[in-house]
């Protein structure tokens, strides 16, 4: 099945309505010329109409006067109706129409311009339409007149044509009298006057004509430049020349208008070269920053876990004091036995074997102080929390079993994070260690005390809760702890703390304290889950 293309929709212009405007225009000149004729004619009828009841009552009263004069013996009643009819057939009106007269039984009295007629009796006779005009007449005439419409042939020629009579009665004669127009006067007035009309309509339709054309010549030419204008202005070409603002039309005011759109767009876009420009500069300023706060917070790092393993060493020496005084004292009784010659293979090999044991703790112990201190650049990976939780914990307890404390872990069905690990393992180590400073300085007190660390999900990060039970932190100091070279400690540096918020907020993270109801403090810290980000990831893109 093949897809067929949309057709191109018809472009209705200007030009193109100014035609159509035009079109129905004239079509409605020539509908209401229509009316108009039609009303005039219907007019012209009626006028004549009236005419021609003002001519049958005239010829009525001659018939009256003619028998008047039979009534007061002037003249028999013979002569009184030839002379009336006398008086009639002389009397013509508008060229050649006449009167007629005819009895109530439809026989023709007086027809003047068909005198071959008079004596006929027409009560039969219908015309070319059917119908029996001269009954029609005479009831018209008994029902006290009025006009009778019908068709009659003119004096030169047989053909029928409309006409229109008006008709009265003359009771005492038993005569109706009437006169009557040829319609077709009236239709030839009504066509003279179209065609002075159609003349007319003709030199006005060739006038509009033109002045439609020059109109829309003046309209569409400079709007089809302007069109032309506005799609270059769309594609940014602000060198464009615009024209047409000396006009005082419309036309000018859009000219005028898109030159203020020009001056407003090419300032635009200088407005943006400049911002892209400062946003150039913005984002090199912020990288270089940004590398800057790298490069402090390794060296600051680096500086914290050499502090924390110096702080750690007496720790370290006992841890591995007691490895290496096993190794010796099982080599020496081995080298006792082979100088006594007493030795065998069984003998020797359980010692060796307890020796060798100790050497692999003592080699553990040296390979997390190593794996530790070694420093690389900091890299943003997904990292499981609570195994980094847990390694940095395992050098913590060198320290806090010695000093009878114990560490309790709680961080199961944790998101991964993004992080770096080394780094964190620094925030956690130096938190567990403040809270195991924290839990002696109570005195012997500490001893039996637990040092609890929690994590837990947080929405889009994962938080962590170091948990001690030490004398607390009082209010006034808790953002105090944070700041360089604070510290509650009588030993301490106070730049723990303070490069701890530096790498958590450098992961996006928080760090900040509260107070545990139990006694001592709460630190927490977050950081952002693997689907997140944070600025040390920016700082760490190639």
């Amino acid at each position: 099945m093949t897809a067929t293309a949309n057709p191109t929709p018809l472009r209705f212009g200007i030009r193109l309505r100014l035609l159509a405007a035009s079109l129905v225009s004239l079509v409605g000149f020539i509908v209401l010329t229509g009316f108009a004729m039609q009303s005039l004619r219907q007019q012209m009828i009626d006028d004549r109409v009236t005419k021609i009841r003002h001519l049958t009552e005239v010829a009525r009263g001659i018939l009256q006067w003619q028998y008047q004069r039979f009534q007061r013996g002037e003249i028999d009643e013979a002569g009184a109706k030839r002379t009336a009819l006398d008086e009639l057939r002389t009397l013509h009106y508008a060229g050649n129409e006449y009167f007629f007269v005819d009895d109530f039984n439809c026989v023709s009295i007086l027809l003047p311009n068909f005198p071959q007629w008079e004596g006929r009796n027409f009560t039969d006779e219908v015309d070319s339409n059917g119908q029996h005009f001269v009954r029609t007449q005479r009831d018209t005439a008994l029902a006290g007149g009025g006009t009778v419409y019908y068709r009659f042939p003119k004096e030169d020629s047989r053909k029928s044509v409309d006409k229109a009579s008006y008709v009265l009665p003359f009771a005492p004669w038993q005569w109706f009298v009437g006169t009557g127009i040829y319609l077709d006067d009236v239709d030839l007035e009504i066509r003279a006057i179209l065609l002075r009309l159609l003349a007319g309509f003709v030199v006005v339709v060739a006038i509009t004509g033109l002045l439609v054309a020059l109109i829309a010549r003046s309209i569409t030419r400079p709007l089809d430049r302007l069109t032309g204008v506005i799609q270059r202005l769309t594609a940014r070409d602000y060198a464009v020349p615009i024209g047409d603002g000396e006009r005082s039309d419309e036309i000018g005011d859009i000219a005028r208008a898109l030159e203020i759109f020009k001056r407003t767009g090419r300032e635009f876009e200088a407005l943006q070269s400049e911002l892209r420009e400062k946003e150039a500069a913005a984002a090199a300023e912020r990288a270089a920053w940004l590398a800057q706060q790298r490069e402090d917070a390794i060296r600051l790092e680096q500086t914290s876990r050499l502090i924390t393993v110096g702080e750690l060493a007496t720790s370290l020496a006992h841890e591995l004091n007691q490895p290496l005084a096993t190794i010796t004292n099982y080599c020496r009784g081995c080298v006792t036995l082979l100088e006594e010659g007493t030795a065998d293979r069984q003998t020797l090999l359980g010692p060796m074997r307890k020796a060798t044991e100790q050497a692999i703790r003592a080699a553990g112990i040296v390979a997390r102080i190593r794996t530790y201190l070694r420093r690389s650049e900091p890299t943003l990976d997904a990292q499981d929390l609570r195994e980094i939780i847990g390694e940095t914990a395992q050098l913590a307890e060198l320290d806090a079993q010695r000093q009878g404390i114990a560490i309790d872990i709680a961080a199961a069905g944790l998101p991964r994070v993004l992080a770096d690990r080394i780094m964190i393992q620094q925030v956690v180590l130096n938190l567990v260690r403040n809270g195991i400073d924290a839990m002696l300085d109570a005195g012997e007190r500490g001893r039996g005390r637990r040092l609890s660390i929690r994590a837990l999900r947080a929405g889009a990060f994962v938080e962590t809760q170091v948990i001690d039970e030490g004398p607390g932190i009082g209010e006034e100091n808790r953002e105090k702890i944070f700041a360089p070279f604070f510290t509650t400690k009588a030993d301490g540096m106070g730049m723990g703390l303070n490069i701890c918020r530096t790498i958590v907020e450098f992961h996006g993270g928080r760090l900040w304290v509260d107070a545990n109801p139990a006694g001592g403090a709460i630190f927490h810290f977050t950081l952002p889950c693997e689907n997140a980000g944070g600025p040390l990831r920016e700082a760490t893109q190639p």
